[in-house]
């Protein structure tokens, strides 16, 4: 808790505080407990700040015993303190440096608890009748405040001494001996084109390449050029959320630039050189810079993308004389494993948790295959991180005998960080069993239809699949009203992703103007000063294992059918504003669904036909379709018609489990009710889909205004049957 610099007295008075919290069995020091030790130091100021204030000190002090009483104990009490109370620390720190003391006092802490108390501090004060916000003291210490943060310049405010974090971390970053470290020490240590800018990604996070680099200037004293020279990183989203508009965030930008320019051994570091400031788009930060880089009065390290770029330092010949560009390309297999094998050393230095070298391969493959990113050595990283903490708890607990990582921890922790059924991962054959026994369970009359589903995911989750960022499926429904197309598409969804909701829906009949590309690719309206993200990119940023239904795919514009066949080409999409989703994880779903207007036109001849004509359908959908979208279809998964005992037995089925919801007893459903509801599904144009509303008006009403609930529960069995059109119960 003393990290601070604190006066001998007040050292005293945390100590007291430490040790009242620990003897009453409190989980956390509390403020209180530091108030009760400053009003119990019988230290001058603090009885004179009462007798000022016409406070009596012992009743102040029985409150606060009374208090300490009803918090919380525990049965494992700490010295840790909680976050409140920190915040109190740092502002007696402020309020010490304000008042010129070269050490922090009890005082300091006294009027920092009257500043910001927390809620038992404050009814204390309520109970005696005296209102803190009132206090001249706190009028005093708001100002102190304001002062303090006036005074504070930007570049303090905005800025993380990489050097610190490096320091505080005691870790060697694995980075420093890294070629594009070396590259960055000789550009910075140049006079003339030495502004780095680095593009692309190594599939790892910046901050990691920046350490690196520092760690080398700072202990192999490679440049004497960039000797006890500080990195500092500029925090770019902070500087954006503090800024009214863009004008001001350019102005506090500036302020930074300026003020950097007054130390000569401070390196600014952008990890993007053109930030996104809400809707005012992009900013150019090298713009900003041009003037000190002019006068050669500091020092950048900067980060961006490709697409950002364009012809910008061609354009302009001071840029074009001062920038050195770094491509970065993804780190090799092998230098990533090394990484990894790395990082699984300190796990084991810190926590005993060991991982062999072929499980280091195995998950970073794993990462690979399941996680849609460029970062796959950050997110191995993490993975391994995640394993192994749940690897030490369940050793702790006494749910497992050793501390190695194994292949079944590793394919636990890409399930649970993707949601998906652990069977998936693994391609275990159980899976697959029970993706085709529940189809078959649950979907009736499409057995053709299901085989064509499975044997697709199957290839396309195989190890010998030639293009595995490609969608996981791609399928095109087609077929009749009331079939069993969005059941299957329900359960597919339950199996593939342990929830049948987790579809996205998308109605092509909204797309069918020109204009509606905008909604997908997103766009800023300047009319209204409105910004519109992707629908897209939304979508499947929140749900990247998921199906994406495209309802009545025939009916969009072709400017949109066109999105959609590059993202089926390339398995990935780019919005308006530059973001990428990926598509690996996704089954894409269509449907052309066969209307009274195009039944024939789709081969669907009639109802009393159940079969369809293939080659019809494939001649229908070249009429409907544009012929390159149909041949990056996996699938044309076409619906038969359902005879009447399929359809019965669906009815049944259903009808059974719905009446079982409403009474848990064993229900009994006669041929003739059956017959019943055949007639009033095959007379209503919805079919199967009208079901509920069938079942609703024809069979629960009768119930609900023809018997009491009650004497339905008494029953161990019972049965329904229809005579001359009405529901009888037996």
């Amino acid at each position: 808790m003393k990290k601070y610099f604190f006066s001998e007295n007040l050292e005293k008075v945390i100590d007291k505080a430490e040790s009242t919290a620990f003897d009453q069995k409190h989980r956390y020091i509390k403020q209180i407990h530091l108030l009760y030790s400053l009003v119990n130091s019988d230290l001058p100021e603090i009885q004179k700040w009462f007798r000022n204030h016409s406070i009596n000190i012992d009743e102040f002090k029985i409150k606060i015993e009374n208090k300490m009483k009803l918090l919380e104990k525990s049965e494992n009490p700490s010295e840790a303190i909680d976050e409140k109370t920190k915040d109190i620390l740092e502002l007696s720190s402020i309020i010490a440096l304000n008042t010129k003391s070269k050490k922090i006092k009890p005082f300091h802490l006294f009027l920092a608890i009257l500043d910001e108390p927390d809620s038992d501090i404050e009814s204390i004060f309520n109970e005696m009748n005296i209102e803190i916000g009132k206090l001249e003291d706190v009028y005093y210490i708001e100002e102190l405040k304001k002062n303090y943060l006036e005074e504070q310049n930007n570049l303090v405010k905005y800025g993380v001494n990489i050097n610190k974090i490096i320091s505080k971390k005691g870790i060697v970053p694995f980075t420093s001996d890294w070629k594009i470290t070396d590259n960055l020490v000789e550009i910075l240590s140049r006079d003339i084109k030495n502004l780095p800018i680095l593009v692309g990604s190594l599939g790892i996070n910046k901050d990691v390449l920046i350490e690196g680099f520092v760690e080398k200037i700072k202990n192999q004293k490679s440049s004497e050029k960039l000797e006890n020279n500080y990195v500092i990183r500029i925090m770019i989203d902070s500087l954006i959320a503090d800024s009214k508009d863009v004008n001001d965030f350019i102005n506090k930008l500036r302020d930074i630039i300026l003020e950097a320019e007054n130390y000569s051994n401070i390196i600014l570091y952008f990890d993007e050189i053109f930030p996104e400031y809400y809707k005012a788009g992009r900013i150019d930060i090298l713009l900003l810079l041009k003037p000190s880089l002019s006068r050669r009065n500091i020092k950048i390290i900067g980060f961006t993308e490709k697409q950002y770029l364009k012809n910008y330092f061609e354009e302009d010949e001071f840029y074009k004389n001062k920038v050195e560009l770094l491509k970065l390309r993804q780190i090799s297999e092998e230098k990533s494993h090394e990484i990894l094998k790395n990082f699984s050393r300190s796990l084991e230095n810190n926590y005993g948790i060991q991982i062999s070298k072929n499980n280091i391969k195995y998950t970073y493959q794993m990462v690979k295959r399941y996680l849609n990113t460029n970062k796959f050595i950050e997110k191995a990283i993490s993975l391994l991180d995640i394993v192994a903490t749940k690897v030490n708890i369940k050793f702790s607990n006494g749910k497992r005998k050793t501390k190695i990582i194994r292949k079944n921890d590793i394919d636990e922790g890409i399930a649970e960080r993707i949601d998906i059924p652990k069977g998936r991962v693994t391609r275990d054959k159980s899976f697959y069993e029970k993706l085709e026994n529940q189809l078959y369970e649950n979907i009736e009359g499409q057995r053709h239809a299901i085989n064509s589903i499975i044997e697709t995911i199957k290839m396309k989750e195989n190890y010998f699949n030639l293009n595995p960022n490609l969608p996981d499926g791609i399928f095109l429904f087609v077929g009749p009203r009331g079939v069993g197309k969005k059941k299957l598409m329900g359960e597919l969804a339950e199996v593939l992703y342990n929830d049948r909701n987790r579809i996205s829906f998308l109605d092509m009949n909204k797309f069918s103007e020109s204009q509606s590309v905008w909604r997908l690719m997103g766009f800023n309206d300047s009319s209204n000063d409105q910004v519109y993200p992707s629908l897209i990119t939304n979508l499947i940023s929140r749900y990247p294992y998921s199906i994406l239904f495209l309802d009545e795919i025939d009916k969009a514009h072709e400017k949109v059918i066109s999105i959609f066949m590059d993202i089926f080409k390339t398995g990935k999409f780019e919005d308006n504003f530059g973001n990428t989703v990926h598509f690996k994880g996704i089954t894409i779903i269509m449907t052309v669904k066969a209307y009274e207007e195009k039944k024939k036109q789709l081969g669907f001849v009639s109802e009393d036909i159940y079969e369809y004509n293939p080659e019809e359908v494939k001649k229908g959908l070249k009429s409907l379709l544009d012929e390159e979208l149909i041949h990056l279809i996996d699938r044309n998964i076409v619906f038969n018609y359902l005879n009447n005992n399929e359809i019965k037995k669906i009815l049944k089925t259903n009808l059974k489990k719905k009446l079982k919801s409403k009474v848990n007893t064993k229900w009994i459903v006669e041929e003739s009710v059956l017959n019943f509801l055949l007639d009033k599904v095959k007379n209503n144009p919805e079919k199967l889909r009208a079901m509920n509303r069938i079942f609703q008006n024809n069979i629960f009403s009768y119930l609900a205004i023809n018997f009491k609930i009650n004497n339905l529960f008494k029953r161990d069995k019972i049965t329904i049957k229809m005579k001359n059109n009405e529901v009888l119960i037996k």
